[in-house]
């Protein structure tokens, strides 16, 4: 049985897979860590080094985890038998690859991340709007905007949604688009002095 432990608060999801492989466990401040190694070495191999280096491509320097921190995750996903050495690189770079018992643990590991972290964020989305400055929550909200497109096309590019589910979901999403765009034309129009006739 392998145990998923995102954060140290309360989350435990329990996940049945082949009994003979050692238990994943993200846990602690590196939670997501394990989880992005395991899915970002399920595209490609790379070297430690590759994996910060795309880690702080991918947040703009917001999340850059240094060596300390790669590369005992690294060595426990190896010694779990979820990676393994591909090879060497560039600069003589240990290279890494998802061994079958990685790419299962990482699908396991989604579905069940995928439930976490979509009832976390309901939970602290809340909390975040009264703590954040109106000023950065507004700049937070047009840069969540304009990431929208992006993640809509990795949501169409989809092999597990139909093409039918794809369509419903872009006219939910349109749906939501046109009460916004009415909601803020109304926003605008209260908040604008109007002109005298």
């Amino acid at each position: 049985m392998y145990r998923f432990i995102f954060f140290r608060t309360s989350f435990r999801g329990l996940t049945h897979l082949a009994k003979s492989e050692p238990p994943i466990t993200f846990g602690g401040r590196v939670g997501l860590l394990p989880l992005y190694i395991l899915n970002t070495l399920s595209r490609k191999p790379l070297s430690g080094y590759g994996v910060m280096k795309e880690l702080n491509d991918l947040t703009e320097g917001a999340w850059r985890p240094g060596s300390g921190s790669i590369y005992p995750v690294l060595r426990s996903l190896s010694k779990k038998g979820y990676i393994k050495l591909a090879g060497t690189g560039a600069r003589e770079k240990r290279v890494y690859t998802l061994t079958q018992s990685g790419f299962r643990a990482l699908e396991e590991a989604k579905k069940s991340y995928d439930k976490f972290s979509v009832q976390r964020w309901h939970m602290i989305r809340g909390i975040i709007m009264t703590i954040v400055e109106p000023s950065s929550l507004a700049r937070m909200l047009n840069e969540a905007i304009e990431m929208q497109p992006s993640a809509w096309e990795r949501v169409l590019s989809s092999r597990e949604i139909s093409v039918q589910d794809k369509v419903y979901l872009l006219r939910q999403h349109l749906l939501m688009l046109d009460r916004h765009y009415e909601w803020v034309k109304a926003k605008i129009g209260a908040l604008e002095p109007r002109k005298a006739s």
